[in-house]
């Protein structure tokens, strides 16, 4: 029997909540190159916390950096809270006018942005987690009409 044709189309990024972005990280001062963090981090919707994360991040040298995340996330089947440790790896790259830029790696490639979709259990990059843009699920004529 085939499987439907909607089991294996990508979730959207734009539905993901829960995100981090290296760059609004370092705009917040919440990492900070150069000065060992710790810090708690929340999300929030109407004014409501929904999620929070603990933060510690060590960004002293180009190739050994990384931000290591603490959170409890409830088991979709089971319903049960489980206690989750993350440690991902920042490298830094020199586009050039003395300017630095921070990236996070997940699995060899450098991102931006890390998501955490709902049912999954880490913070990964779109590409691991299998995320599209809607922009990407447009026909070529839905394109046309929004030049």
């Amino acid at each position: 029997m085939p499987a439907p044709a909607n089991q294996f189309r990508k979730r959207l990024v734009e539905n993901c909540r829960l995100t981090l972005d290296i760059d609004r990280l370092i705009e917040l001062r919440i990492l900070t190159p150069g000065i060992p963090s710790g810090k708690i981090l929340y999300w929030t919707d109407a004014g409501h916390k929904i999620f929070s994360v603990q933060f510690e991040a060590q960004v002293l040298h180009p190739t050994l950096s990384w931000v290591e995340l603490r959170f409890s996330i409830a088991e979709p089947h089971s319903g049960k809270s489980r206690e989750v440790l993350q440690t991902i790896p920042i490298a830094s790259t020199y586009p050039g006018f003395g300017r630095v830029r921070y990236w996070f790696v997940d699995e060899g490639r450098r991102v931006q942005k890390l998501y955490l979709p709902e049912e999954c259990h880490e913070f990964r990059s779109r590409h691991v987690h299998r995320l599209a843009y809607a922009s990407q699920r447009l026909t070529r004529g839905e394109r046309d009409a929004r030049r």
